[in-house]
């Protein structure tokens, strides 16, 4: 061995999303439609689930929070998968192959309703917990 160079690296969170690039993300998980991505970027901005620092988003802090108690709760819903069947099932729609009503009757039969879903019971406790030890530094969400 020549020489040994103590050099300390640090893993880096992935780069935040910008427009074009959240854009694109969506488009690649087959999420939305040309149509909706302008009121994806506005309403994430609206609702502060993430603001644009730089260009680029960045989550709020009530955006975590929403965005884990959502997840923990309704996971089905929240899923890349679950999302992109739901856009393949209204092309359906919209081509005649199935109806408004059919696609509605199997959700509700395949998911549990919201509705009927007591707010009381939401893990909101563990959620918030978690939302709170961690530190802000080592949240590498991308947005």
């Amino acid at each position: 061995m020549k020489s040994l160079l103590p050099e300390q690296h640090f893993t880096e969170p992935p780069p935040r999303f910008n427009e074009a690039s959240l854009v694109k993300e969506l488009e690649e998980r087959g999420i939305g439609r040309p149509s909706t991505y302008a009121t994806i970027l506005s309403t994430i901005q609206e609702r502060q689930y993430a603001q644009k620092i730089g260009g680029k988003f960045v989550p709020t802090e009530i955006g975590l929070v929403v965005t884990d108690l959502l997840v923990e709760n309704f996971k089905d819903i929240f899923d890349f998968q679950y999302t992109a069947r739901l856009e393949e099932e209204l092309d359906e729609i919209e081509e005649g192959k199935q109806t408004g009503n059919e696609a509605l009757s199997d959700f509700m039969q395949s998911s549990p309703r919201i509705s009927d879903t007591p707010r009381n019971t939401w893990k909101t406790s563990s959620v918030w917990r978690s939302r709170q030890t961690k530190n802000a530094s080592s949240v590498a969400r991308r947005w």
